[in-house]
This record gives structure tokens, sequence and C-alpha cells, in this order.
């Protein structure tokens, strides 16, 4: 399959799947970085690693190049949805909304809300028997449970963050239904 799209020598094929599983590994126990973020990059360092000096193949490079032009009009899409969520999800009281300064310009690859009354995981089976489907961003704190009054912030994120729907090809009506549901449920907690 590594084959398929560039050529690699076969003796390169262990060493390379095997760096990256230990980067994942190092980048998931990286407890100052988000999900290993920066770290799995940083272990691999792909433009100094001689295992990586092989060229793209037009494929990867034509595939690489479109995402790449279609990057400003995902983050376009995802401001419109994000406006949205804030504009009609802001005044719920069971629910709080992330906020930053506005000199920030945010990356926008999820949208976390935190359920403040009630059970995150009665809210999101709630929403799932709705047809709507939430992602868990904040499931458990990697502290360990002794360390509750050092990490609190960690401990009441994992107790109160789920993730809304924000892949940026969602239809406006799908916006609108999210939106919907989440109004109804947060109004019965």
């Amino acid at each position: 399959m590594i084959n398929s799209v560039t050529f690699v020598p076969a003796c390169k094929i262990p060493i390379i799947t095997g760096s990256f599983a230990i980067s994942s590994t190092i980048g998931v126990v990286a407890l100052f970085a988000p999900a290993g973020l920066g770290v799995r990059e940083g272990i691999l360092d792909l433009s100094k690693n001689e295992l990586y000096t092989e060229r793209f193949s037009n494929l990867q490079a034509n595939v690489g190049l479109f995402q790449l032009e279609e990057t400003e009009a995902v983050l376009e899409k995802r401001k419109k949805i994000a406006d949205l969520y804030f504009k009609e999800l802001w005044s719920l009281e069971s629910l709080q909304l992330l906020k930053w300064p506005s000199y920030i310009e945010p990356s926008l690859m999820r949208f976390p809300i935190r359920v403040t009354k009630g059970n995150k995981f009665d809210f999101y089976w709630k929403c799932v028997r709705k047809g709507l489907d939430l992602a868990f961003g904040y499931s458990y704190s990697c502290a360990a449970p002794q360390e509750k009054e050092e990490y609190p912030n960690s401990f009441l994120a994992a107790r109160q963050v789920l993730d809304l729907p924000f892949n940026s090809r969602l239809l406006p009506e799908e916006v609108e239904r999210i939106v919907s549901i989440v109004k109804s449920i947060s109004r019965n907690l």
C-alpha cells in the first residue's frame, strides 16, 4: 500500500511505520500538548529526516495543492457556522460557549460547548435520540485522580465539554437542525 502512491524502498517501510508509531505514542503521553499537537511532528521532523527525502508523487502533490487552495473556503465556512452557533446558543443558561479575545483569530477546528447544568452524558444521549451525534473532545483528565485539586479545570472540562458538529460541508439546514436540537434539549435540563 505504501508503494501505491510514491516509491519507498522496502527496507525503509518498517522504519517509517515504526517512527510514526513511536511519535504518536510520545504525542499521547506528552501532557503539555493537547492531543500531542506538535509533538509528533517535532519528533518526526520530516524536513531533516533522511527517511523522508523521497519526492511527492504527482498525485500527492495535486491532492495537497487542491486542499491548500480550499483552506480559505473551509475556514470561511466554519466561521459562518461558528457565528450562527454563537448567535443562536449564546443565551442558553445550561450551556457555556468558549470565549476568546477579539484580537485572537481562532483556528476553528472544533466547536466546544460546556454543559453547565446537568450531566454531559445525559445531554449527549438526548441529542443522539434526536439524531444528533456530538464529539467528546475532552472525555477524561490526564491528571491522576489524586491530583484533582491541582488541576481542577482539567477535571471540569472532562465532566462538561462536548463538541458540536463543525464540518465545513454542513448544509445551512443541517446547522439549523443542530441548533434546534441543542436548544430544545438545553431548555429541558
